[in-house]
């Protein structure tokens, strides 16, 4: 998954200044499709960024993947 959303946010002229908040955003975004239950304030605890950072790079990584989705 790590590897589609970097790939299509690199094509997209993203910078990967905050890799904490790419790295989580991937995280949850794995855990939700494998079904496992988590919150965003507990990734967002875990890699140590607000909930509001973490719900934009979320959102970022899945117009990402959905992007993917459609080639």
């Amino acid at each position: 998954m790590w590897f589609s959303v970097y790939e299509q946010a690199a094509e997209a002229g993203h910078d990967f200044k905050n890799k904490k908040a790419w790295a989580a955003a991937v995280d949850y975004l794995w855990d939700k499709l494998r079904n496992i239950k988590t919150s965003k304030a507990a990734v967002a605890k875990k890699y140590g960024l607000s909930v509001s950072t973490l719900s934009k790079y979320i959102n970022l990584a899945n117009e990402f993947l959905q992007e993917e989705d459609s080639i």
